[in-house]
């Protein structure tokens, strides 16, 4: 069934997320067969893998790379990729499928959060996106904790309108009778899907040697293939129903996000500048003590010889009255000039202060602004990430300075969680 006219011209954007491994690659090139009309005998691979090695559509050759293809624990996708198909019953309109690199990837938590970078200013260059696609292996009993936490710290950036009511779960490697996957701990722990959908394309991902000359392999790889070009057309049609969300929400959000960021970083600055004012009113004060010590003398000594600079060895009692007086005035003078030193500095630490609550402040309405469009999004949470991430970068570094000050970093960065979290 068409939803839409036949004369209306529609681009329909779509994210699709995916651990690595889930079998978001042979959903791709399941897609694109649904499209360009492959088949069992003439298949059409716009992304390598273990079995497919050769990209087989001239659109595409240039987009992936054959290093990985062997390794199914390593993203098979580096970059954000589009894949454009003409609607077949309105072939004004287009379908632009944005694969996006593996989450969760084996290089680790700083890949990750490159990849989610890449994926959100992607998607800040359309104007709309229709749905999201999140593709899963159906054959894992539940949403493991690492992708938890990685489609979590993604959907931090995604308004509350798209998850509710764009979301689609793909489950990969199994049919609806069977599959272990409970879609009520995805509900829990990701969010409620619009639709949920099976798939099995196992014709990308097995020798097809084996059903080449097998008929009855042959026979069951063709049913799943008419399976999952049925079940495509019904993701399509799913889509077509779908509200496009406006990129301006998005926008807006990564506004407010820089905007917490900035206030962080000028926090930070302002604190690591109190440290080096404290640690100067500090000297300066060890010096007023020593000042101080030198006018008791001056006034109350008994003939003891004093070890100020600014006497002699002969005994404070045997200088000339116009000697003591100077050296008296010559204290008084510092004392004077160090104590307004250090009055500088106390103002210049209040205000430093002051300028730091205003950012808290700042920060907290930014977040509240933030969650009302994204109930998802706790600044808390994501700078504790970031601690934890800095952390681990830390522990590798083997300049002993540049280490220190990474340190540093991340202890100002847990005092400014810590305030947040009161």
């Amino acid at each position: 069934m068409n939803f839409l006219s036949k004369n209306k011209t529609t681009d329909f954007r779509i994210l699709i997320l995916g651990g690595t491994g889930a079998g978001k690659s042979t959903f791709i090139n399941q897609l694109a067969n649904y499209f360009l009309g492959g088949t069992l005998d003439n298949l059409k691979i716009v992304i390598p893998s273990k079995f497919h090695r050769k990209v087989t559509e001239k659109k595409y050759k240039n987009k992936h790379s054959e290093h990985a293809i062997d390794n199914e624990a390593e993203s098979q996708t580096k970059k954000c990729q589009n894949y454009t198909f003409k609607d077949k019953e309105n072939p004004s309109n287009k379908f632009i499928f944005i694969d996006t690199p593996g989450l969760n990837d084996t290089e680790g938590a700083e890949r990750d959060d490159i990849n989610i970078k890449e994926i959100l200013d992607l998607i800040y260059q359309f104007d709309s996106l229709s749905s999201i696609i999140i593709i899963a292996n159906g054959t894992e009993a539940r949403v493991t904790s690492s992708m938890k936490n990685i489609f979590n710290r993604l959907a931090n950036s995604i308004p509350d309108v798209l998850i509710n009511k764009n979301l689609i779960l793909v489950l990969t490697k199994c049919q609806r009778a069977g599959a272990p996957f409970s879609i009520e701990n995805f509900e829990q722990v990701i969010a409620k899907p619009k639709e949920v959908f099976y798939m099995d394309n196992r014709a990308f991902c097995t020798n097809p040697q084996i059903w080449e000359e097998d008929l009855e392999e042959r026979e069951m790889i063709q049913l799943k293939w008419n399976i999952s070009n049925r079940t495509m057309e019904k993701i399509l049609e799913s889509i077509k129903c779908m509200t496009a969300t406006s990129i301006n929400s998005f926008s807006y959000m990564k506004t407010l996000r820089d905007n917490i960021k900035k206030e962080i970083c000028k926090i930070t600055q302002n604190m690591a500048m109190i440290q080096k004012i404290k640690d100067k009113s500090q000297e300066v004060q060890s010096s007023l003590n020593e000042i101080e010590t030198r006018q008791t003398v001056f006034e109350t000594s008994n003939g003891d010889y004093t070890t100020s600079t600014y006497t002699t060895s002969i005994p404070f009692n045997h200088l000339k009255e116009k000697d003591k007086k100077a050296q008296f005035q010559i204290a008084d003078r510092q004392h004077k000039n160090v104590t307004s030193e250090i009055e500088n500095y106390e103002i210049a630490i209040e205000k430093l202060e002051f300028e730091i609550r205003s950012k808290y402040n700042n920060i907290q309405k930014f977040h509240k602004d933030l969650h009302s469009i994204c109930f998802r999004f706790n600044v808390i949470d994501e700078l504790q990430a970031t601690i934890e991430n800095l952390e681990q970068s830390a522990r590798n570094i083997t300049n002993i300075d540049k280490r220190k000050k990474a340190e540093d970093k991340i202890e100002i960065l847990k005092i400014i969680h810590k305030e947040l979290s009161n």
